[in-house]
């Protein structure tokens, strides 16, 4: 079937050439409309549940609220684990769903838990939400806005309005999160004195201000045969209208609220601040949705930002301080520039073999026709072109070239043996030849990939688009060296091999023909490689010779591979270094926003007198809203995040450590990590000690380490009302009542909104800062009964009382985060989790898996493909010596065992068998297996089998040299140098052997 296929394209050559011209360019169309991605299509992984219950103490919340919430979202199906952070007011359950689980079927059946849910939660907490969460928090573009006439009130008002909606809008956007700022607020500031002196509560006069200030439709009337809207219209206009509310008639007229405090605007209490290199701004950080392209994303929003700066360019300033699609691009643009490199080296390394310069072009050809179509396959399947995908056309690139080197190479030998047959015969026979054990190289490079397609989990999800372009151009350079390679040398006879014909009988060698067979000769035969080949078959004398050596070699192989095993660092991904550097400084006691805007101008100043940094941005705080970050445990309002970004990261970190030591603050410094990294969270995955109760977790977790590397560690002294239920009766006033008034006091009472200019305006009835300065004064508050003024001692006492303010909890008990190394060398303590150990269980066992899958994928293919039980046991004997040779490889370059250099086994899987398929062919050739012959046949062979693994291995030397460790794919490329190298010197030594004995009991049974 393969000879007519060939002998077509050799006698039609412009009908194959045309056809593939046409498939070039549905390739070029796939080209252009193939998505740009850093990373595989993944789907949402996490699910965030929050309710608020204002007033509630962590501690209340998390009997009341989260428990209840997690009991109910463990029914949920597809769930990994379930972890929750707990706060005053607020409680946030992170659900996180198994890698193959339909998040979207997911979030669906969480709604549904949450509304049979509602109703067993107390009174007064707002219902559940769910949305999708990602835990990386990796923005996708960071906008920093200034305001030119620095009216951060007004900018923020804008940011909130006008921007965020927009930026929102764009497709692909997830979520908008803003920092920085400042929020207006109408003050109604009451003096108590005078209040109390009445007595009236501030919660009453908030209830007359919002009864005083509605809108409300109150149907429709006719008048004079016409029918009129009617509303009743009552919203203040100006702060005056607010002054003249009457909130009290007596004896001595109306008191009105300008008659017992005043009204004024302000802005609220700062939640958060951003400073770019010192100056104060607002940060706006967009996040993409989980599907969608970091590239398209960015473009979009920059196109958006743009008209945003024509709208409001003489009023702000719009800067893009990080844009993760550059990051993209860079390391698409790095894989590229290193694939160019390896395929001009794998060109040059087939000059070197053919001699000749157009049947070398001819075979570097198949290079970049190999990769137009796959990514032509990855457009059509809804792939992307990824760093993975990529990763997996630079593996097929000195692979791709295997085939039609090997039928080249034959057609050329076989035009030297026959100089007097004709060119198309010569080249239909010389394909067809090879095409045994070019399907068969290519059959087991594909079986290698195909279980990706089906393995669940997080090889599955990652690998697949790797998968697809790995084997897309493997089986089309086996179509590409079976058709398009024999039309093209068909097409070349004339000037290439025509020139070189005799006219004579094979039995009459005339001048042409011997210098036809000299020429050709020339053009396959390399000085080198002849001594090679002499060299070689004394070898394989001497290993004949010997019989112990076959044993001795393959149990060398063996020991040295499982010693280098156990020698290599064992991690998920290697570390990579970036171009930022960041600190997080969290502080112990509870300092008011203003104190940490201190510290970080001091700090800015510290690191601006640095000529080699370029840009350093500082934030504090944490927005209310910002339930990504609060879901975080070891997130506190009293954080402070430092990013630095210039030439040399080194200093940096160098120079943010020194000046942080001099603060005596409690820091971590971070370097900022690829996606991969982040969504996998493979390096510092911390301890979580879990217990019964918050008391135990936090005794465990203080046994371990100190208290800096614990979270949550948010302990604070507080002052503890305890009503006095006896009093509370004698006074009919409720402990509800007391709590109400004391919140009230402290905090103020929100009331109906002020509208002004299109703009809506919280309004916020209070008592004037610093009317309270202590415990006793604030005991001193009355609480209306009637129309007496009961204070609070009289209702209660006060105790001090140490208070968590906030709590995590994972898998349903009670937990803490130990981040730093533990005290103890050994850590035996019950109810401690290591997710680093976990998230490596998962990832060995399902490596283990995949190698296994393989290894039988393969057995099944190769027995059938060679009619027998014991041959593709024998063909296996090529894998000990390749995994031997990726583990010593790896280890003198000091990389470590992780899931790229897996990847690389399953590749040597499928590569390391092809050298002894082709050893196989050439051996069954022989009409008399002896010694003799089968030396002859692998010596014969050693040619195509140098070409096949020199192209592979310098297809990837340019991803295995990387100095700076700045290449993700370098240590699969090591492992596949190590492996192919190693298989091959080993395979040749070792196959020829047990071939001969294996063969030459099957011939003689």
């Amino acid at each position: 079937m393969i000879k007519k296929i060939v002998s077509f394209s050799v006698y039609h050559p412009v009908s194959v050439l045309m056809l593939y011209l046409a498939l070039l360019l549905c390739c070029c169309i796939g080209l252009y409309t193939v998505q740009l991605d850093f990373m595989p299509k993944m789907n949402e992984r996490f699910l965030l549940i929050s309710a608020d219950f204002t007033g509630v103490s962590a501690q209340d919340m998390r009997k009341l609220v989260t428990i209840p919430l997690e009991d109910a979202a463990a029914s949920l199906k597809g769930i990994k684990n379930i972890s929750s952070v707990t706060r005053d007011g607020l409680s946030l359950v992170v659900v996180e769903l198994h890698w193959n689980a339909d998040a979207d079927i997911a979030i669906v059946e969480c709604r549904q838990i949450i509304d049979q849910c509602y109703e067993a939660l107390p009174n007064g907490c707002a219902k559940p939400n769910v949305a999708f969460f990602n835990p990386v928090h990796r923005e996708t573009l960071t906008l920093v806005i200034f305001p030119n006439d620095g009216d951060l009130e007004y900018g923020r008002h804008i940011v909130d309005t006008d921007i965020r909606p927009h930026l929102q809008r764009v497709k692909g956007v997830g979520s908008v999160s803003v920092t920085g700022g400042e929020k207006p607020e109408v003050k109604v500031v009451l003096d108590k004195a005078k209040l109390e002196s009445i007595p009236v509560s501030l919660q009453s006069v908030a209830e007359i201000l919002s009864q005083a200030n509605f809108e409300y439709p109150s149907g429709s009337v006719s008048d004079g045969g016409k029918e009129l809207l009617f509303r009743t219209s009552g919203l203040f206009t100006t702060l005056g209208d607010i002054e003249d509310v009457p909130f009290l008639y007596g004896n001595g007229g109306v008191l009105k609220i300008k008659d017992v405090g005043t009204v004024s605007l302000g802005t609220e209490k700062k939640e958060s601040f951003f400073t770019y290199n010192g100056r104060e701004a607002i940060c706006v950080k967009i996040y993409k949705k989980a599907d969608a392209s970091p590239l398209a994303v960015s473009k979009k929003l920059t196109r958006e930002i743009d008209r945003l700066h024509n709208s409001y360019g003489g009023n702000f300033t719009f800067k893009i301080v990080f844009d993760l699609s550059d990051e993209l691009t860079a390391s698409i643009r790095n894989l590229c520039v290193s694939a160019t490199l390896g395929a001009v080296i794998t060109a040059i390394v087939l000059f070197l073999f053919l001699r000749t310069l157009r049947i070398s072009l001819l075979a570097a050809s198949l290079m970049p026709l190999s990769i137009l179509f796959s990514v032509f396959v990855l457009a059509l399947c809804g792939k992307t072109v990824n760093i993975l995908s990529v990763s997996g056309i630079t593996i097929g690139i000195g692979m791709v070239i295997d085939p039609a080197a090997v039928a080249i190479e034959n057609v050329l030998e076989k035009l030297k043996r026959q100089p007097d047959s004709s060119a198309a015969e010569s080249i239909v026979d010389g394909t067809a030849e090879t095409s045994l054990s070019s399907s068969g190289s290519a059959v087991t490079t594909i079986a290698a990939f195909v279980p990706f397609f089906f393995f669940p989990g997080l090889f599955g999800k990652l690998f697949s688009d790797m998968a697809l372009a790995v084997i897309a151009s493997i089986a089309f350079s086996f179509v590409l060296a079976m058709t398009y390679i024999p039309a093209a040398m068909s097409l070349q006879s004339k000037k290439l091999i025509d020139n070189f014909a005799g006219s004579s009988k094979r039995n009459f060698k005339r001048q042409r023909g011997i210098e036809r067979s000299t020429r050709i000769e020339s053009c396959v035969r390399v000085p080198a490689i002849s001594c090679g080949e002499k060299l070689y078959g004394d070898c394989l004398k001497t290993i004949f010779e010997k019989k112990y050596a076959v044993p001795v070699l393959l149990a060398a192989c063996l020991c040295v591979g499982t010693l280098c095993v156990l020698l290599l660092k064992k991690e998920l991904l290697p570390v990579s270094p970036s171009g930022t550097v960041g600190a997080t400084i969290r502080y112990g006691t509870s300092p008011s926003l203003d104190a940490l805007f201190s510290d970080a101008d001091f700090i800015n100043r510290a690191l601006s007198a640095e000529d080699f940094i370029d840009t350093v941005c500082i934030s504090g705080g944490i927005e209310k809203d910002d339930y990504e970050q609060l879901a975080a445990p070891e997130a506190k309002k009293e954080t402070m995040r430092i990013t630095c970004s210039g030439k040399s990261p080194e200093k940096i970190a160098a120079a943010l450590d020194a000046i942080l030591q001099n603060t005596d603050m409690r820091y971590t410094l971070e370097t900022s990590r690829n996606l991969l990294e982040e969504m996998l969270a493979s390096d510092a995955a911390p301890l979580i000690v879990t217990a019964s109760s918050p008391e135990a977790a936090a005794e465990t977790a203080f046994a371990l380490c100190d208290e800096r590397d614990i979270a949550p560690y948010d302990i604070l002294q507080e002052a503890a009302f305890i009503p006095d239920r006896s009093a509370c009766a004698r006074f009919a006033v409720s402990a509800s009542q007391t709590a109400a008034a004391a919140y009230a006091a402290l905090e103020g009472v929100e009331s109906n909104a002020f509208y002004t200019g299109g703009r809506k305006i919280p309004l916020r009835v209070s008592f004037a800062d610093g009317t309270f300065t202590a415990v006793e004064q604030l005991m001193r508050t009355g609480v209306v009964a009637g129309k007496t003024d009961i204070p609070l001692s009289s209702l209660g006492t006060v105790e001090a009382v140490e208070n968590e303010k906030t709590l995590y909890r994972w898998n349903r008990k009670d937990a803490k985060k130990i981040s730093g190394v533990p005290k103890e060398k050994s850590v035996n303590f019950d109810g401690i989790v290591s997710l680093r150990d976990i998230q490596m269980k998962e990832f060995f066992k399902s490596a283990a898996v995949l190698l296994a899958v393989v290894f039988l994928l393969l057995y099944c293919i190769m027995g059938a493909q060679f009619e027998s039980f014991i041959i593709p046991l024998l063909m296996f004997v090529s894998i000990p010596p390749a995994f031997a040779g990726a583990f010593v490889l790896l280890l003198l370059s000091n990389r470590s065992l992780n899931i790229h250099s897996v990847i690389a086994l399953v590749v040597l899987f499928g590569t390391a068998v092809n050298n002894a398929i082709i050893l196989y062919e050439s051996i069954t050739r022989q009409n008399d297996i002896t010694e003799q012959s089968v030396i002859a046949a692998s010596v014969a062979k050693l040619r195509p089998i140098l070409i096949t693994t020199l192209t592979t291995v310098f297809a990837v030397v340019p991803f295995a040299v990387d100095p700076l460790r700045k290449n993700q794919q370098s240590s699969m490329a090591i492992a596949i140098v190590g492996g192919l190298i190693a298989s091959f010197v080993v395979v040749l030594a070792l196959m020829p052997p047990l071939l001969f004995s294996v063969l030459k009991r099957r011939r003689l049974s």
